[in-house]
């Protein structure tokens, strides 16, 4: 997925971890997505934006 198209979703997701869970990964039993490569790439990137805020 293009680094501009995560962006999008991490802003309309409103940067809130609960929100991002449920954008990317609706209606899928958590032991499943948090398996999901996208899931570790977004919760790193989302660690980085908070550390930095």
């Amino acid at each position: 997925m293009p680094e501009k198209v995560k962006f999008v979703i991490w802003r309309k997701a409103g940067w809130d971890y609960n929100i991002l869970k449920q954008q990317l990964f609706k209606g899928v039993p958590k032991e499943v997505y948090e398996k999901d490569p996208r899931f570790e790439k977004v919760l790193l990137r989302f660690g980085a934006y908070m550390r930095s805020v």
